[in-house]
Order: structure tokens, then C-alpha cells, then sequence
């Protein structure tokens, strides 16, 4: 099943519009181990946050995120896993995430220890994307919930 037939068929077993759309699909990870290990985890409700550099989005020419935004989360595969709806998006420096607002992410044991595990994943970011990254950096901050289950 592609993204768009889950969409689809989210939306007809939920009777919503037939005009309503999703703000696109992607999968946590960045290969087979780490996409079904993130995959889990959403999936068991114990991460329910992402954190993305601010100036991904200018760099890429894309908007920011918004709350209320829909996404497919796609599998190994690129497989249909579930569909996620942000129910809070903010934006803050780096060194501002609270250890509250990180233990959402499912993965750290202490804000130390997530800063230590997402700085490394900013540094690539900025690095692919073509910014400094520095503790200043400012950084979205997607807090979600899955809505609905392949």
C-alpha cells in the first residue's frame, strides 16, 4: 500500500473530508536498524517528539511545521506504519530544550545524555545542509501523536 492509500484510507474509516491533506511522509532513522528501532518506539507512544534545526527549513526552501500538520511515517520499506499529527510545535535554542520536554523523545535517560545523542545528529544536519550548528542554534521541536496504526 503507498502513502497516499493509507491516507485515503485513514480518511474514509474516519469520515474526514475528502480535500484534506498530509504535510508529507518520512521515516525516523536513517537505515534499516535505526528506522525499525524509531519505529517502535513511536509506535509504543514512548517517543512523541522530533527536533529539526530551524534553518533546515529555510535552507531547504520548506515551511516550518505547524500544529495540526499529518504525516505518514513509512518503514524499512517505505511501507505505511502509522500517520502522526503534531499537537504542538515550537521553536527554542538548542541549549533551551527542557529535560521535559526531551524525556518525550523515548531514547535518553537524562537531558545530558539527549543533548549528547541529538548534537551529534545536529552536526550532521548542519553539516549536509550547509550551516553552523552551535548550542544557540535554534531548533523545532514537533511534539506529536500517532493517530493512526498500519
Amino acid at each position: 500500500m503507498t502513502c497516499d492509500e493509507f491516507w485515503q484510507k485513514y480518511k474514509k474509516e474516519n469520515n474526514l473530508s475528502e480535500t484534506m491533506k498530509y504535510n508529507g511522509e518520512f521515516s525516523f532513522g536513517f537505515d534499516e536498524k535505526s528506522i525499525s528501532e524509531m519505529n517502535a518506539l513511536v509506535l509504543s507512544g514512548l517517543k512523541k517528539i522530533m527536533a529539526t534545526p530551524l534553518q533546515t527549513y529555510s535552507i531547504d526552501n520548506m515551511p516550518v511545521p505547524r500544529t495540526g500538520n499529518h504525516y505518514v511515517i513509512t518503514g524499512v520499506k517505505e511501507e505505511p506504519v502509522c500517520i502522526i499529527k503534531d499537537v504542538n510545535v515550537s521553536v527554542m535554542a538548542f541549549k533551551d530544550v527542557t529535560w521535559e520536554l526531551a524525556q518525550k523523545d523515548g531514547e535518553s535517560t537524562s537531558i545530558e545524555e539527549w543533548r549528547e545523542n541529538y548534537m551529534d545528529y545536529m552536526q550532521d544536519e548542519a553539516d549536509v545542509v550547509g550551516f553552523e550548528f552551535s548550542e544557540d542554534t535554534p531548533v523545532v521541536i514537533e511534539e506529536f501523536e500517532v493517530i493512526y496504526k498500519a
